[in-house]
């Protein structure tokens, strides 16, 4: 996300001349989007556009976080990151292309379709994230330890829009045991 100062996170006024014509795109096709009602838009410097999606007071998850960054937009959840469009298919507006990509992650997001895989170090450190289709858990769990395994994974949380979903798992001699309680 752009480095915050003092003006990072001003409350978005729509229709603000305030936000680049890329900010004005995206904001024009989420705005009705029912996921963002409700939701918080700020603009930050230099003229970007951050929406966070927290859900509903009966049903909170962790946030959401989609924000606009010289021509992409990028959405970030369970700790896992990715620019958007991935890709733009023939006579499909860039814009049009990153919000349908950011619609469908949310939607699987919240309904479960997609999970995230977080992976740390025995010091608590980050070492990396990654994607996991709820079929395929412990395939990409061992991929993902593969993957990183220079940084030296010790523990997974696996983790869902709800935070009582979550599931945890340790690292011990290269194989995935899940974890007798979450960590403190």
């Amino acid at each position: 996300m752009p480095e915050a100062d003092q003006a990072h996170g001003v409350p978005y006024a729509p229709g603000s001349t305030q936000v680049d014509e890329w900010s004005q795109a995206i904001y024009d096709r989420l705005v009705d989007w029912p996921p963002a009602s409700g939701a918080k838009w700020e603009r930050w410097e230099p003229g970007y556009l951050v929406l966070t999606i927290t859900g509903e007071s009966s049903d909170p998850f962790d946030p959401i976080v989609l924000y606009t960054c010289e021509d992409e937009l990028a959405a970030t959840f369970g700790y896992w990151e990715t620019e958007l469009p991935s890709e733009v298919p023939a006579g499909i507006d860039d814009a049009d292309a990153a919000v349908k990509e950011a619609k469908e992650l949310v939607a699987d997001w919240l309904a479960g379709r997609t999970l995230t895989a977080v992976y740390f170090d025995a010091s608590d450190e980050w070492c990396g994230s990654l994607t996991v289709d709820p079929a395929e858990v412990f395939d990409r769990l061992r991929y993902g330890a593969g993957w990183i395994k220079d940084f030296h994974p010790a523990r997974i949380e696996l983790r869902a829009a709800r935070r009582k979903d979550w599931r945890h798992f340790v690292i011990r001699d290269g194989e995935i045991h899940a974890a007798q309680a979450a960590p403190a």
